[in-house]
């Protein structure tokens, strides 16, 4: 009997390795008969089950092997693999716990558990678990690396960077780190140290267009010309995507039983991202008779963000898990006429998919601020403000103009905070990511400071909670002229607590060439005047889009020295300052800028026109 069941489990892990699941599953059940309480029988079975999506059943064996024989490593980590997919993150967790309990040294027990914690975004125990794992394994740099990001989703900026550092010492070729630590010099504002570091990830891993993707969005940080941004974006898309369309068959528009036009949107922000925030009220108001909506997320963490989404739109597909040709396959299958790409080169973007043409009609919106350079991509959108007329010429893409703004904005339903004494000195303020504030901006704001006796700055950013950053930053700023006592460092926190930080400030500064978007509506939201400084780029125009869109055009300057010129102004004109306050606040929420129904019906309006 024994010998019979040694065949038979051999027999069925042939099977299962051959993918056929189903002849595998039979053998496994037969020999279950036999000896029922076969812990690795049970977990053959639990394995195949999981293979067959069959989660319930997959999980009810694996629980009994793991009961049988909790010392085998493999059936616990194949167990807590399906509870992770079942979304039982408790109970995973509870039983890698127990086991490390028994034995703390398991390297695979504590690289899982860290993960689970990591993915759940517990990000502190996280950091704890593979800061356990390296005591016991200190050169093992798949353990390094968790740990370095879980220390940098805490907001350990400095503990992060030595950590990537040590492992490009331990393992020079280290794609991953090299993109992260570009991360973290791009948020330090060190932008060519960070397209360096990029451009080495796209080197090392040369047929992975996400590292090279990165580094064209870290352009938009820097004053490249729209020329240059073109040859960059369109040298991507030759080596990345541009091979791909006859790669799959392309996309036809059919008619619908309904008249419906079928409209997708793809995104990896359907999240508490500005993307995500920005796009769910014009997703909710969007005509339905109309238009047959689809969302196709590439989200990876979820959030209660996404849970909304799934909710406002039934026709919610996941293609995170899915390669480029499978997601492309999903999208024709739901007879998608027109598909809004809400990503471009922004980090989780799936441009590999609309490379292969899977709609008549492609067109990028709201997630990115330049051209893709993707032969497949036929539209972007913008409005005169953010591509003026004689800036086509650096879009692959054919410019398709909004009427009134590039994005509507819905004001938080927290009130406009007081504004401080007009008496007291004035407080600037810049909430915007550190990233966009380069040397440049620096200088700027230095002659601002010095012309606007006792005035100081709030500066609120994520990277701003770790000390080193701060240091750093002050470092920068006394070589530029700022005085540290000068500069107010605000920390992260939650929306409403965001909202309610700007009623310490009582004039915006706008960076530059890389403007704000959502945090600049957010400003006008709250009543404080925002002064603003365009360029030639897309990105540097999204605040004087949102500004004349709210018939403020006297907060948006024609050059570095009118802004400084402007902002001083208003800094030391009180009576100025109320008057713009005043008409700011009167201006906001009834402007074009808030009107979502108007915006909405303008967008699909638009849209209609590329199916002529």
């Amino acid at each position: 009997m024994e010998q019979a069941i040694v065949n038979g489990y051999n027999d069925a892990s042939r099977l299962l390795m051959e993918n056929k699941l189903d002849a595998a599953l039979a053998v496994c059940l037969s020999l279950l008969k036999q000896a029922p309480g076969n812990s690795a029988v049970l977990n053959l079975a639990g394995s195949t089950l999981y293979r067959k999506k069959m989660l319930p059943e997959a999980e009810s064996l694996l629980l009994a092997a793991n009961e049988i024989a909790p010392e085998i490593e493999e059936i616990t980590l194949n167990l807590v693999r399906v509870l992770r997919k079942r979304k039982r993150i408790q109970p995973a967790i509870n039983i890698l716990e127990q086991r490390l309990a028994c034995n703390p040294a398991s390297s695979r027990m504590l690289s899982t558990l860290g993960e689970i914690f990591y993915y759940d975004s517990q990000f502190a125990a996280a950091a704890r678990v593979f800061e356990q794992l390296l005591t016991i394994e200190p050169g093992n740099v798949d353990g390094l690396f968790r740990l370095a990001c879980a220390y940098q989703e805490c907001d350990m900026t400095e503990a992060a960077f030595d950590a990537y550092w040590k492992i490009l010492a331990l393992s020079p070729d280290h794609p991953d780190a090299h993109v992260n630590l570009a991360q973290i010099y791009k948020s330090l504002g060190n932008h060519a140290k960070s397209l360096e570091l990029f451009q080495r990830a796209a080197d090392l891993v040369p047929g992975d267009p996400a590292h090279a993707s990165r580094a064209l969005f870290c352009l938009n940080y820097t004053f490249a010309e729209g020329s240059r941004l073109l040859e960059k974006a369109m040298q991507w898309a030759d080596k990345h995507t541009d091979c791909l369309s006859s790669d799959q068959p392309l996309a036809r528009r059919k008619t619908r039983a309904d008249g419906r036009i079928g409209l997708g949107f793809i995104s990896a922000d359907y999240t508490r991202h500005p993307v995500g925030k920005l796009f769910l009220p014009v997703l909710k108001c969007l005509d339905r008779d109309r238009f047959d909506v689809h969302c196709f997320s590439n989200v990876d963490i979820e959030d209660d963000m996404t849970a909304l989404y799934r909710s406002v739109a039934p026709n919610f597909n996941e293609i995170h898990h899915l390669d480029d040709r499978s997601a492309c396959s999903l999208i024709q299958s739901r007879d998608i006429d027109i598909l809004v790409d809400l990503s471009g080169h922004s980090n989780g973007n799936r441009l590999g998919v609309l490379a292969r043409k899977c709609a008549p009609v492609q067109i990028m919106w709201l997630g990115y601020f330049n051209t893709t350079g993707v032969a497949a991509m036929d539209y972007v959108l913008a409005d005169e403000i953010n591509v003026p007329p004689g800036q086509e010429a650096f879009y692959r893409e054919k410019v398709l103009r909004l009427a009134d703004s590039f994005f509507p904005y819905v004001p938080s339903s927290e009130t406009a905070p007081a504004k401080r004494d007009q008496a007291a000195p004035i407080n600037f303020g810049c909430f915007n990511d550190s990233g966009k504030i380069n040397d440049t901006v620096l200088t700027a704001w230095a002659a601002i400071l010095e012309n606007v006796p006792k005035s100081r700055i709030y500066l609120k950013s994520r990277t701003f909670s770790d000390q080193w950053v701060k240091n750093l930053f002050l470092d920068r700023a006394m070589r530029l002229g700022i005085a540290p006592h000068r500069i107010i460092f605000l920390g992260p926190s939650d929306y409403d607590a965001y909202i309610k930080d700007y009623a310490k400030v009582d004039i915006a500064l706008d960076p530059f060439p890389y403007s704000g978007g959502a945090t600049t509506a957010d400003a006008l939201s709250t009543g404080t005047p925002v002064l603003t400084c365009p360029f030639d780029s897309f990105g540097s125009r999204l605040s004087a889009s949102i500004l004349s869109a709210c018939d403020l055009d006297n907060l948006v300057c024609t050059s570095i020295e009118d802004y400084i010129a402007r902002t001083v102004r208003l800094g030391t004109d009180h009576s100025l300052l109320t008057t713009t306050t005043d008409t700011l606040l009167r201006n906001f929420a009834s402007s074009r800028f808030c009107d979502v129904e108007r915006f909405t019906r303008n967008f699909e309006q638009v849209l209609l026109t590329t199916l002529n």
